[in-house]
């Protein structure tokens, strides 16, 4: 029996794995902004993806995918700096296991307080 997830997680999935592609294409290193600008070219969204949260007026998937950022950067896998979003070597090889693996990864290395190492 698979794990059903949630609507926030699938969504950080699938835009993250094209943000990881999107990374991958330019040499792993790109403006956050631009990558932004890139996902809705090669990701369909539903409506609530595309809604707008009441309090922020952000929307939806973007701020999702910010959030689960947080857990590839502490995770060692993305680094966010000046608003270039680089790759790092780490993320690569984990992204290699699947989109899905490298954020439970980054998650539970997160809970746990530590940063993956090779």
């Amino acid at each position: 029996m698979t794990k059903k997830i949630s609507k926030s997680k699938a969504v950080a999935l699938k835009t993250l794995e094209v943000a990881v592609q999107i990374l991958l294409e330019n040499e792993g290193e790109m403006r956050g902004s631009d990558i932004l600008a890139e996902i809705p070219n090669r990701v369909s969204f539903t409506d609530w993806e595309l809604g707008r949260y009441e309090k922020t007026g952000y929307i939806r998937w973007q701020s999702i995918l910010h959030f689960y950022t947080i857990d590839l950067s502490k995770a060692g896998y993305l680094q966010k700096e000046k608003g270039v979003w680089t790759l790092t070597d780490e993320g690569e090889e984990a992204f290699g296991q699947g989109m899905a693996n490298m954020l439970e990864t980054a998650i539970k290395n997160t809970a746990n307080g530590s940063k993956t190492s090779k």
